[in-house]
């Protein structure tokens, strides 16, 4: 565009400089006058007369440089004011060309989710999902970028369904052998065992065997409650 030729065009860097090395090699001089003071009871007036005159010296140079600078960066000031001002006038007509195209991308958002949500409820009742293991299967963010495919989209739904069948049935079996455990051990007790004593256990991950045990456990200290010898009469 030819507004980056006119930007470019009459841009001039500035450059600064001051007589640096003779100033440097002037201090350097002046500055050999007060190194190698020793301060002592007998010289410290004199030192002490020595150090005002560098810290004199010290903040009239640091004045000069702020002074100096704030001249200095005047026209970057301006320079800058001058581009935010540019930068503000294409905004202005950017934006409503922005928010229109935003209304449209949403608009398009919207369809890649509503058809997201029919591959994953198809993939759902397909695979045989439980209510657990499918509210796991959410529309993630990608399934709603613009370039989303319905093809992609399937795809991926499938690969998540699959691993959450593989957790559902794992856990089905579990629940299964633990159950037959509790049947097993029921048999023998008249207050019946329910799996649901164990559920904390089981959702907290607790090994099959550990729960199996606690299970036994539970159904002994049933069975000698239950068959406590009787007391012979006196």
């Amino acid at each position: 565009m030819k507004v980056m030729e006119l930007l470019e065009k009459e841009l001039q860097v500035p450059v600064i400089k001051i007589n640096y090395e003779e100033l440097k090699e002037e201090l350097g001089k002046n500055l050999k006058e007060y190194e190698g003071l020793v301060v002592t009871a007998e010289t410290l007036a004199g030192c002490k007369n020595a150090q005002k005159e560098l810290a004199s010296l010290r903040t009239k140079v640091d004045a000069y440089r702020k002074d100096k600078k704030r001249e200095l960066s005047a026209p970057i000031t301006a320079f800058e004011n001058q581009c935010k001002e540019l930068i503000e006038m294409i905004a202005s007509v950017e934006a409503p060309i922005k928010d229109g195209i935003k209304v449209f991308d949403d608009m398009k958002r919207d369809e890649k989710k509503a058809m997201a949500e029919q591959v994953i409820a198809e993939q759902v009742e397909k695979v045989g999902l439980n209510a657990k293991y499918a509210s796991q299967l959410t529309v993630i963010d990608k399934y709603m970028n613009l370039t989303a495919t319905k093809k992609a989209v399937q795809e991926d739904v499938e690969t998540r369904a699959f691993a959450l069948k593989v957790e559902q049935d794992r856990e089905e079996e579990r629940l299964n052998i633990i159950q037959s455990v509790i049947n097993s051990e029921n048999e023998k007790i008249a207050t019946k065992i329910n799996i649901e004593w164990f559920r904390y256990y089981i959702n907290n991950g607790m090994p099959t065997a550990d729960i199996i045990a606690e299970i036994k456990s539970k159904a002994e200290a049933i069975y000698r409650a239950e068959n406590m010898p009787k007391e012979e009469p006196v």
